[in-house]
C-alpha cells in the first residue's frame, strides 16, 4: 500500500510532465489549453462567489424572500 508521501510524490510528477509537456508547445497552443482550463473554471469559481455574496447579503436585504 501506498503512503501518503508516496502518492504526493506522483502527483507531484504528474504535474510537473504536464507542465514540461505545455511548456514545450507552440505558443497557440498553450493558449487553446489555458483557456480550455481556466474559462470553465473561473466561471465556476464566479458562480460560487456569486451565490455566497448572494447568501450573505440576503440577511441585510429589505426584499420579501416569496417576491423572489
Amino acid at each position: 500500500m501506498r503512503t501518503l508521501l508516496g502518492m504526493w510524490q506522483t502527483v507531484l510528477d504528474v504535474v510537473d510532465a504536464v507542465e514540461s509537456w505545455l511548456a514545450g508547445q507552440s505558443y497557440w497552443i498553450q493558449v487553446v489549453v489555458l483557456l480550455a482550463v481556466l474559462g470553465p473554471l473561473c466561471y465556476l469559481l464566479a458562480g460560487l462567489i456569486d451565490r455566497a455574496v448572494d447568501s450573505v447579503l440576503a440577511w441585510h436585504s429589505r426584499r420579501d424572500g416569496a417576491a423572489r
